[in-house]
């Protein structure tokens, strides 16, 4: 579906139309593969899935300046129950520096409200250009002195968010690319969130996501299972993958959740399937919860500690079959 916002005039005298095209968009009328052609995988992916219905329940925007219906600048939001990732940020060289960006920013922004948008995430370069161009436009760094930025429409978008609510284990899906990045946005004071998919303190996990949906979808990458509730806000995960550092005969696990759910931590974990092989786990010694619940589970600490990337210990547990 394509909803036109406004019309742009060039310093040329052209007038370029501002709109937005909502996938799917089978037949891509406006040239979006194309003008993202220069993506690699996974993006190029997404994008010809996204286009092709294929991404359930994910809404993926594409905010275009068109000139005679084709693009020629455009910026994509990826969005579930209110807050999404923004990227793809595109112009043709031969178009730039004209005002086209700054043009589908002054529709998307309102747009993106009026609709009930909660929160925007981003990454670009900390202190770049399009650091000060996304810093104008109300973005500010989510971790300190980095290109990794948020945009909230009002306040107390945590406590909202993440509102006490039962959850359920669900496998991983589109709808979550955006709304795990939340999570893992924000410092929850737990350091280690998983080993296995590189996960230390408050990251941008954008890229992260996507290139895990792709392993899955070819039959590889790790087992996870995601903590959702009702109203959408990912909570949690627990992940499991072998160790290539033992031929994979000893399978690695990582637990992690927001503060809130910890009672639901050991049937987050116990939602894994059985290998039959030993199962390893590095948690932090402060995260009492997580270490309960793997106790619970069978998991025995195996002596020996680790110094975590942010400081403190971590402890190394291990469940036999």
């Amino acid at each position: 579906m394509y909803e036109p916002l406004d019309t742009w005039h060039l310093p040329t005298g052209r007038s370029v139309e501002i709109g937005v095209l909502t996938a799917p968009d089978p037949a891509d009328l406006y040239g979006v593969l194309d003008l993202l052609g220069h993506k690699g995988q996974p993006w190029q992916w997404h994008l010809e899935e996204a286009l092709a219905g294929r991404v359930d329940e994910l809404e993926t925007r594409h905010y275009l300046a068109s000139l005679d219906d084709l693009a020629v600048a455009q910026v994509m939001t990826l969005e579930y129950r209110g807050v999404g990732i923004l990227g793809h940020v595109f112009t043709r060289p031969e178009e730039r520096r004209q005002g086209l960006c700054a043009a589908i920013f002054r529709q998307l922004l309102p747009d993106f409200r009026a609709r009930g948008g909660l929160r925007l995430t981003l990454g670009t370069g900390y202190d770049s250009p399009a650091y000060h161009i996304y810093h104008s436009c109300g973005f500010r760094s989510v971790v300190p002195e980095t290109g990794f930025m948020k945009l909230e429409t009002g306040p107390d978008f945590l406590d909202r968010w993440f509102a006490a609510a039962p959850a359920e284990v669900v496998e991983p899906a589109w709808r979550h690319w955006p709304t795990l990045a939340q999570l893992l946005a924000e410092d929850w004071g737990d350091g280690l969130r998983s080993v296995v998919l590189g996960q230390h303190g408050p990251a941008n996990f954008e890229g992260g996501y996507l290139h895990l949906l792709h392993a899955l979808a070819n039959d590889r990458g790790p087992t996870v299972r995601l903590l959702e509730t009702a109203a959408g806000a990912v909570v949690g995960w627990a992940v499991q993958q072998p160790d290539s550092r033992w031929q994979g005969r000893v399978e690695l696990v990582d637990l992690f959740c927001h503060p809130a759910w910890e009672a639901d931590l050991p049937r987050l974990l116990a939602a894994l399937p059985g290998t039959g092989r030993p199962r390893q786990a590095w948690v932090p010694a402060a995260a009492t919860a997580r270490l309960a619940a793997f106790a619970a589970a069978g998991f025995r600490p195996l002596g020996g500690a680790a110094l975590l990337p942010g400081g403190g210990d971590c402890c190394w547990l291990e469940q036999r079959p």
